[in-house]
This record gives structure tokens, sequence and C-alpha cells, in this order.
């Protein structure tokens, strides 16, 4: 989004923020990327989200997983390297 979610001068601030604070978002961000997010970032290990849960959440649910696992998506873009 273009700034850290948690911001202090202080390096503790930013500790306390990470740990007992949620990040805000920019206003622009869709609900579902939101949700994502702080599912992620799930302050219970346990409710947080695994790599199952981020796989089945709607923010995805356009990804291919099986072609994306047998390495069968194209790159919309590759550049040119010269080497």
């Amino acid at each position: 989004a273009g700034y850290p979610p948690f911001y202090d001068k202080s390096p503790f601030q930013i500790y306390f923020k990470i740990l007992h604070e949620k990040p805000a978002y920019p206003r622009h961000f869709d609900v579902k990327v939101n949700d994502l997010l702080n599912n992620l970032m799930n302050h219970n290990v346990k409710d947080r989200y695994n790599h199952i849960d981020t796989m089945l959440h709607i923010w995805f649910d356009f990804v291919d997983w099986q072609a994306f696992q047998a390495n069968a998506h194209r790159p919309p873009w590759r550049p040119k390297l010269e080497g």
C-alpha cells in the first residue's frame, strides 16, 4: 500500500503495535484482501490461516491451483535478458 502497516518512531512501539493492534488498511483495499490479510496475521496461531486456508480464500478463487502446481501457467510478461 506504500507504507508499513505498523509505524512509529520508536521500535518498541512498533513491536507493541504488531503484538496488540490490527493493521489499518487504505480505503481503496478490497474487503476480500483485508479479510485475507487479517487472517494471515491473526495473533492467535490456532486461528491463523495456513496454506490450505489461504488457497481456498475467495481472493484466490480465480487461481487454478492444479495448473499452478504442475507449472503449467505462463507468466503474462517475461523480461528479455541478455547474458
